[in-house]
């Protein structure tokens, strides 16, 4: 069987959430699968083929078609004419989209599509007007209902799917993703560690935040908890904040320059998917009060680096963490300030949490997320 897949989103070379699922997915269906021809699709005007993608072409049933047609004018032809049909100019039978983006499929054509959260229904608030335009024309209702398929990465995400489109239960599948269990395991005597830590003047103690600077994730909250901490002399741990910037990451920057202990606050900018280990592993704590969230990778790391966790119970993240972080309500920073500081300070606490947070990150693997996707194609073959 031919299988179409649309790795247009890997065009660029960030390394959000996204972009994650889609390179560790891709990789491990196709070691795992060897029956089935997959035929990536790939468009780019003047750019090269990135390398996260060639990558792919060492594996002998699959296949890069590259198009040089500007985006923008291709987007526009598959939002307004519908065309062109990209399961006929790929010659397949069944077309993979690994996220919300403008697609046009012959009535012929099986159509699969992963839906990651539908935060831009749940929370538009959170979404400058160019995004929020780009989500009303690129219309998630009508790609979910077109769909033969869906997977969704959390149940979440799929009690979302059916309660704001109406979508039917037994046309989502929920497949959680993974992490490469290999990478995440660290001491901190290692050299490495200490040239990473040297690199981003990692303090003796601190608490992490990971994460892309937007208002979502709850920047707001963290410091808020952090300058009442401090203000109440119940730690004297830094904050360090990791991750690339995103919408409205300015305010964030206001944030930091008001507070009292700004010069305890350590920004490190992006950081590299193989240097993460080593700012998790160093922390005393981590801590991700996100208002919403469709999976969630940051906690779930975390956990698998033995690091204690402090994370909001909305949306999916009760279902990463399960029981091995301390749960808290993002909209109270006194109640953040208040996980934080025993995640600190209660010892035995610690110790129960990380070995639990071991356990549970090991439920999550790649291996078992490739299995099940290939399972649902196979399906889909059949019916």
């Amino acid at each position: 069987m031919r299988i179409g897949i649309d790795v247009r989103p890997m065009a660029e070379e960030r390394r959000s959430g996204v972009e994650e699922y889609i390179r560790n997915l891709l990789e491990n269906v196709f070691t795992l699968d060897k029956k089935n021809i997959y035929i990536l699709f790939y468009n780019s005007y003047k750019k090269d083929l990135p390398a996260s993608l060639l990558q792919f072409e060492k594996y002998p049933n699959v296949f890069i078609r590259r198009f040089r047609c500007p985006n923008k004018f291709l987007n526009f032809s598959l939002w307004y004419f519908r065309y062109p049909h990209l399961d006929k100019l790929l010659d397949v039978e069944i077309f993979y989209s690994p996220n919300l983006i403008f697609t046009a499929l012959s009535s012929k054509c099986r159509k699969l599509i992963t839906i990651h959260d539908l935060s831009f229904e749940r929370h538009p608030e959170f979404f400058n007007f160019y995004r929020r335009l780009w989500h009303k024309m690129i219309n998630p209702r009508r790609l979910v209902n077109q769909a033969d398929q869906i997977i969704s990465v959390s149940e979440s995400s799929k009690n979302d799917m059916i309660d704001l489109y109406h979508c039917s239960p037994q046309k989502i599948k929920c497949i959680y993703p993974g992490i490469s269990h290999q990478i995440f395991a660290c001491k901190k005597t290692s050299g490495k560690f200490l040239e990473i830590a040297k690199k981003y003047k990692l303090p003796a103690k601190y608490i992490l935040f990971l994460a892309t600077l937007e208002p979502r994730k709850n920047m707001e909250g963290v410091i808020a908890a952090y300058n009442y901490l401090r203000d109440k002399n119940k730690i004297r741990h830094k904050l360090v904040i990791a991750g690339g910037e995103g919408w409205m990451f300015q305010e964030t920057k206001e944030l930091i320059s008001a507070s009292k202990y700004q010069k305890d606050i350590i920004q490190t900018g992006e950081v590299e998917g193989w240097e993460r280990k080593y700012i998790y592993s160093g922390a005393d704590l981590f801590v991700y009060a996100s208002f919403y969230e469709g999976f969630g990778f940051p906690p779930l790391e975390a956990l698998a680096c033995g690091t204690t966790v402090v994370c909001s119970y909305v949306a999916s993240l009760p279902e990463v963490v399960g029981n091995s972080a301390i749960l808290i309500n993002p909209y109270d920073y006194s109640e953040l300030a208040w996980a934080i500081e025993r995640g600190i300070k209660d010892k035995k606490l610690k110790e129960v949490l990380r070995i639990s947070g071991l356990k549970q990150a090991k439920k999550f693997s790649w291996e078992r997320c490739a299995k099940e996707f290939v399972g649902l194609v196979e399906e889909e073959i059949d019916s």
